[in-house]
């Protein structure tokens, strides 16, 4: 299978359920990739998380990638507690 229908066999089963992360070898069986292409398979995973096409979570479990709440900014924090 070539490098780009394996890509669209991730995205499709990832898309089906977006909330869901897969174990790497629980999403390897639900795309139906043959077992020779393991290899392959888990490095395009690996190089999909790196560039942010998808995201990869607690355990090694990998889902659809989704928007982050992350905020930038200086925090003030007083001797009393409070911050700013």
């Amino acid at each position: 299978m070539k490098k780009k229908s394996i890509e669209e066999e991730i995205l499709s089963v990832l898309e089906k359920d977006g909330r869901k992360m897969y174990k790497t070898r629980e999403l390897f069986r639900k795309t139906g990739i043959s077992n020779s292409e393991y290899p392959e398979f888990k490095a395009l995973l690996r190089e999909m998380a790196e560039s942010g096409r998808i995201s990869r979570g607690k355990g090694g479990r990998y889902g659809q990638a989704q928007a982050r709440n992350i905020l930038e900014g200086t925090l003030h924090v007083k001797t009393q507690g409070f911050g700013f």
